[in-house]
């Protein structure tokens, strides 16, 4: 997550750097970020997640430490309150990408969320929304080429027919030899780890999937706004966007706690916590 603001700093200083080496270095570093970024949800297919809400407050933890040692290796800039906001922006984004996954895939709900991103974080960089100062291209035609791919993307995903199948369930099957009473535990075990994406049908997981991987998108596309408007707007921030990288994930792991806590309270303090999902969790937050 962290890699967020490698990103924005490689782009800024990429855009000055034009084609020269440090350019080119700084493109191989977002290529590089790109594939961790596309991968990082990869243990959320191959452990239990439930809903994704405990599974979502560990990766903002696992955040939140990554940013401690990036705070410390920069000796403790100023903390600031907007990247906090930031980072709540994020999190209202993050929370809902294991939903995303169980409806589309990851493969589905990953490209769409970051396509729709990717339009909001061009918006906003292009037209200059909520105070951030608008950035020209050098070349407009080619720019908005660009765009007009990422829309038609969008369009194309629309005709695509996701299959969330119901995998695994004949592996859970009980054998014909046991007991009754061996039976009706492993149900009541199944039972407990269905969860609400498992009970829909594929198209109002498509309809849902849809929804939340655009709210998702924009929130992701949007929430580095906060930094770039402090950066724009007051004379003594830094360029380095990582020296904002604890007040942001501060803002993530606040944000991540209140939804929780929400959730627990809705759940009448029976979350859906699943042990064996911590430590993936905390390296997809690293």
């Amino acid at each position: 997550m962290i890699g967020y603001l490698d990103i924005m700093y490689n782009v800024t200083t990429t855009y000055e750097a034009s084609i020269s080496t440090e350019g080119i270095v700084n493109f191989i570093c977002l290529f590089t970020a790109s594939v961790f970024f596309g991968g990082n949800y990869l243990p959320v297919k191959h452990y239990e997640t439930g809903d994704g809400y405990f599974f979502q407050l560990v990766v903002c933890i696992g955040i939140w430490l990554s940013s401690l040692a990036i705070n410390w290796y920069k000796n403790n800039p100023t903390f600031y309150f907007l990247p906090v906001i930031g980072g709540f922006i994020w999190s209202s984004g993050n929370v809902n990408s294991v939903p995303i996954i169980k409806c589309l895939g990851i493969g589905f709900g990953s490209l769409f969320w970051n396509i729709i991103g990717l339009l909001a974080g061009w918006g906003n960089a292009r037209f200059g929304w909520f105070g951030v100062k608008p950035e020209i291209p050098s070349n407009i035609s080619v720019n908005y080429i660009g765009v007009a791919l990422c829309v038609a993307s969008i369009i194309l995903f629309l005709f695509v027919d996701v299959e969330m199948g119901i995998e695994e369930s004949h592996e859970r099957e009980p054998l014909i030899n046991q007991s009754s009473q061996n039976i009706q535990v492993i149900n009541l075990e199944i039972s407990k780890r269905t969860d609400i994406f498992d009970r829909m049908s594929i198209k109002v997981k498509r309809i849902v999937g849809t929804v939340l991987s655009i709210f998702t998108g924009a929130m992701f596309g949007l929430s580095l706004t906060p930094i770039l408007y402090l950066v724009d707007n007051y004379p003594d921030a830094s360029s380095d966007y990582n020296m904002y990288a604890f007040s942001y994930s501060t803002g993530i792991l606040l944000g991540s706690l209140i939804y929780f806590v929400i959730y627990c309270i809705i759940k009448k303090n029976r979350p859906d916590v699943y042990p064996e999902s911590i430590l993936p969790a905390l390296l997809v937050g690293k």
